[in-house]
């Protein structure tokens, strides 16, 4: 794994949250072409990614993800921060062994709501479901 300098790289998006993590030195972090990853450290946690192209960013948790405008860079940021922080968690449900939706959820004075779901179209239905909770706790809600 190896940190780039900001003048590595050429993404706009890429290179804020470079910077923003200098804050953070225990977060490790991974560039490919146009994709910053974080893979989570705790089997509790879970991997956050943005990808930015000339048509757009698109923010992942695992296997759910957001397309948003290049116009929309903080936002795409603040979502891509929202999936550090331990006030996010990702809900990732399995059919069997198969993972097949997930839904991040965030905290606020109400406790859990739903941000999105996106689920796979082909998936064993017959089997039996199972949901499991995902959390990063990079960022701390009080830091």
């Amino acid at each position: 794994m190896r940190n780039f300098t900001l003048a590595e790289q050429d993404m706009t998006a890429i290179n804020s949250i470079v910077s923003k993590l200098q804050k953070y030195p225990e977060i490790n972090y991974e560039i490919d072409n146009d994709t910053i990853n974080i893979q989570p450290t705790t089997d509790d946690g879970f991997l956050v990614w943005l990808t930015e192209t000339d048509h757009g960013l698109t923010v992942g948790f695992e296997g759910w993800h957001a397309h948003l405008q290049l116009e929309e860079e903080e936002d795409a940021l603040n979502l891509f921060a929202l999936g550090l922080n331990e006030d996010c968690r990702l809900k990732v449900s399995r059919k069997g062994t198969s993972e097949y939706k997930w839904t991040p959820e965030m905290k606020d004075e109400n406790g859990w709501s739903h941000i999105g779901t996106i689920w796979l179209l082909f998936f064993p239905f017959w089997k039996k479901n199972r949901d499991k909770y995902f959390t990063n706790t990079y960022i701390k809600t009080n830091s």
